[in-house]
């Protein structure tokens, strides 16, 4: 009776091993991704904005990972990167050479980080998508990141001639440095002879006027 009793918990033990084996084998080789950057909310001052998506991926063997993809919205940045890395477990440079501007480097035969170059082109909310994939099973990660404009304000005319004067008439009087700004000011409100309001201004078109007023003001 007992070796009836072993058999049959050998045999159960067995059959468990059979039933559970391909969820742990599933787990040990799905590789995991993280999008490290761009994250949360980007604040930048104009589009397009260049930006670059860093990710890290870790596998039981980076040599055994055969897909890799980044993509922005359902768009693809880098098509699909066959075989990135090597029988080494090191980065594979021609599996990147179709896009230009990424890198690749392994820390170690487990981890390796990768930057792939993105033009934003305007502000909104953009999905980051990654997958990679180890024979049938496939690690992604997904970030949700948002591009929001900063207004930037370029120095108005008599901001220019101020600094101007400050670095080349040190020695100017007030009364002076005053004509010579109001003067700089009258030009651009009424004449927006150094660009239209808002800028970007003509910087060299100050500075020339600055030249002649600092002479002709008393």
């Amino acid at each position: 009776m007992k070796r009836t009793v072993s058999l049959m918990s050998a045999f159960a033990f067995a059959l468990a091993l059979l039933v559970f084996a391909p969820a742990w084998k599933a787990q040990a080789d799905t590789p995991v991704i993280n999008v490290t950057s761009p994250t949360g909310t980007v604040f930048v001052s104009s589009f397009p904005y260049a930006a670059t998506i860093t990710l890290t991926v870790h596998h039981a063997t980076l040599s055994g990972l055969n897909v890799l993809e980044v993509s922005v919205d359902g768009s693809s940045l880098t098509g699909v990167i066959g075989n990135p890395f090597d029988n080494s477990n090191q980065c594979r440079p021609t599996a990147f050479a179709g896009t230009p501007g990424s890198t690749c480097n392994t820390s170690s035969e487990n981890d390796a980080t990768i930057t792939v170059p993105w033009s934003v082109p305007g502000p909104g909310t953009y999905s980051i998508s990654i997958r990679t994939r180890h024979q049938g099973d496939e690690g992604t990660d997904t970030e949700d990141v948002t591009f929001s404009l900063v207004a930037v304000e370029y120095p108005a005319p008599p901001a220019i001639a101020n600094a101007y004067i400050n670095a080349t008439y040190k020695n100017a009087n007030p009364k002076k440095r005053g004509c010579v700004i109001s003067q700089i000011a009258n030009n651009h409100a009424q004449y927006s002879r150094y660009g239209p309001k808002g800028g970007p201004y003509d910087n060299a078109l100050v500075k020339s006027d600055v030249d002649v007023y600092i002479g002709a003001c008393q």
